[in-house]
């Protein structure tokens, strides 16, 4: 990703992309509320978590400042543009030699410029873009050892003798051939600790390895109440291990409520039928009331 600013050499980093590049990028400001955005490519996979409404409008945003715009963004698929017309946010494909191309984003938004990052859309609009970013530039899959197993690492066509092996202090591991036969498969001679460790030649990195902790190290199971004791830790009895389940879980409150509405029915039900019967009774008492008013008269 590649945020632009006053004064950047736009021509090394064209030729680093191997496209044209120009001068140094002037910066342009705008009074507020500055330049708008919209959206350039809605059909792009970034936009769909938006496409319901749900979470905003992502192009809702001004800004007053940018940089111009270099010569060889005009080959490269503009996904935020200003309102006139400049790109915003572009993805630019280019190749590195390997199987699958690289993509690099011109992000042209100062966020102290704008106020798009104060945006509640802000946040669910650049994750989608970093991870629609990290799909495109992934890097290969990452090999986990258990300890106590041997690093391995297959050379092909590289010149294994300049390969070496790092940890994540870069100090050396050492390593060797597998056997005669195979020069190129390199392994490691010796135990390796639980860590990160790189494959280099001649400082790139052609492959990473991680070696996890053992599980038993994660077990509490397997350590008796002498070794538990001794430890950092504090025990923690029956009866407290069911209350902090409790707090860490809660309680099902739903059995409660549903007794609840049930004897609020049963309530109404009854006071239902009282009323129903006084208010059946009280007109009946009336006739025998004038009956005896009549007789008296």
């Amino acid at each position: 990703m590649i945020s632009p600013a006053e004064g950047l050499d736009s021509a090394s980093v064209g030729a680093w992309l191997g496209q044209p590049g120009g001068g140094l990028l002037a910066a342009e400001r705008r009074e507020s509320p500055g330049w708008s955005l919209r959206i350039a490519a809605e059909e792009h996979p970034v936009f769909a978590l938006f496409s319901s409404g749900a979470f905003g409008d992502p192009a809702k945003g001004s800004f007053t400042s940018r940089t111009a715009t270099p010569s060889f963004l005009g080959k490269a698929k503009t996904l935020l543009a200003f309102d006139d017309g400049k790109p915003a946010l572009a993805l630019l494909d280019f190749s590195t030699g390997e199987e699958r191309p690289a993509a690099i984003a011109w992000w042209n938004l100062d966020l102290a410029a704008g106020d798009w990052a104060s945006r509640t859309t802000f946040v669910p609009f650049f994750g989608e873009f970093l991870r629609h970013l990290a799909s495109r530039t992934s890097a290969p899959p990452l090999r986990v050892f258990e300890p106590g197993e041997a690093l391995r690492f297959d050379a092909a066509s590289a010149d294994s003798s300049a390969v070496r092996l790092a940890d994540e202090r870069d100090a050396a591991v050492a390593i060797s051939a597998e056997s005669p036969r195979s020069p190129g498969r390199l392994v490691t001679t010796a135990d390796v600790v639980p860590g990160s460790y790189r494959w280099l030649a001649q400082d790139a990195v052609l492959d990473r390895a991680v070696v996890n902790f053992p599980e038993s190290e994660s077990d509490l199971r397997r350590m008796t109440a002498a070794e538990l004791a001794q430890s950092a830790g504090s025990l923690v009895a029956g009866r407290d291990r069911a209350r902090l389940a409790d707090l860490r879980e809660g309680k099902p409150l739903w059995a409660w409520f549903l007794a609840a509405a049930a004897l609020f029915f049963l309530i109404e039900g009854v006071l239902l039928r009282l009323f129903r019967a006084s208010a059946v009774s009280a007109p009946a008492a009336a006739p025998q009331t004038e009956r005896k008013e009549m007789a008296a008269a």
